[in-house]
């Protein structure tokens, strides 16, 4: 790891915005950091292994809504879904 930026993450962030600010923020540190790592100043460093977690696919039917959840989860759900959120309703007939 050559570089480290924070961002914050406002509550209305969607997966599209979150994508975007890191878009932006990585391409700042990379104009930052390329001409270090060119010339030999910069030196990597380890990433911590305090807090690092890994994140496994998103299967598809978790992105199902399911309208007996409370609302504040379910905004929370679409808004981390992205650009294409599965809107259907899940009854229980289907479950």
């Amino acid at each position: 790891m050559y570089a480290q930026r924070r961002v914050a993450i406002d509550a209305d962030d969607d997966a599209g915005t979150l994508q975007d600010k890191l878009a932006e923020l990585g391409a700042q540190a990379l104009v930052q950091i390329l001409p270090r790592i060119a010339s030999g100043a910069a030196r990597p460093m380890p990433q911590p292994a305090d807090g690092a977690t890994y994140a496994r696919k998103i299967e598809k039917n978790e992105t199902l809504l399911d309208w007996k959840r409370p609302a504040a989860e379910l905004e929370r759900a679409v808004r981390a879904s992205g650009q294409r959120p599965a809107r259907r309703r899940v009854s229980a007939a289907r479950r």
